[in-house]
């Protein structure tokens, strides 16, 4: 069972590749960081969640 989250902590944010079309890194993260292309991720929030897809 998965620790519970702290108040005022977000469950629903996921750092994504934002290189734009001429790349096919499709990296998706619960932590920020760089992508495979060495370019930094950026940050969205979940809308929906259907079975496996956000």
């Amino acid at each position: 069972m998965a620790p519970a989250a702290s108040q005022g902590e977000r469950m629903d944010v996921l750092y994504r590749c934002a290189c734009g079309g001429g790349c096919d890194c499709n990296l998706v993260s619960k932590a920020p960081g760089n992508c495979r292309c060495g370019k930094p991720m950026e940050w969205g929030h979940v809308v929906k969640v259907e079975g496996n897809e956000v």
